[in-house]
């Protein structure tokens, strides 16, 4: 009878250990997942790439990152795009040069998404400064 004990007893302790270990890779899973359609990039657009002309497929998504000043007179801003090729997905910013603070620098982020065949110019302006990029999208 004692045997017979142990075996149960033995048996809930693996089945017991085989959920905590499910359960562990779970939270793993669920917790590091990522939605790989909104976070992937084809490329991404910088100051210095100005005049130049990137390649992209159909549904794409690309950002431009442009560095600014946190409290200036401007910001960024789309002058041209060909919204029937691209169309703006999202504005956001990152690398703020200091938190709790009035001004310093940030990267203003576009992203764009490709939903047309065909060639787009994209131009944006701040202050002085353009930049200015063609997308074929093929």
């Amino acid at each position: 009878m004692k045997s017979i004990h142990r075996t149960k007893r033995v048996s809930v302790v693996h089945v017991n250990y085989f959920l905590f270990i499910a359960f562990i890779l779970l939270a793993i899973i669920c917790c590091n997942q990522t939605n790989n359609e909104s976070d992937e990039i084809a490329f991404e657009v910088l100051k210095s790439d100005n005049g130049k002309t990137f390649t992209a497929n159909l549904n794409d998504e690309f950002n431009v990152a442009l560095e600014e000043c946190v409290g200036c007179a401007d910001v960024w801003t789309i002058a041209k795009q060909d919204s029937s090729k691209i169309r703006l997905e999202d504005k956001s910013s990152r690398d703020r040069s200091c938190s709790n603070c009035v001004g310093g620098n940030l990267t203003r982020v576009f992203r764009f998404k490709c939903i047309a065949l065909g060639q787009s110019d994209l131009e944006l302006n701040y202050f002085d400064d353009t930049v200015k990029i063609t997308v074929k999208i093929q």
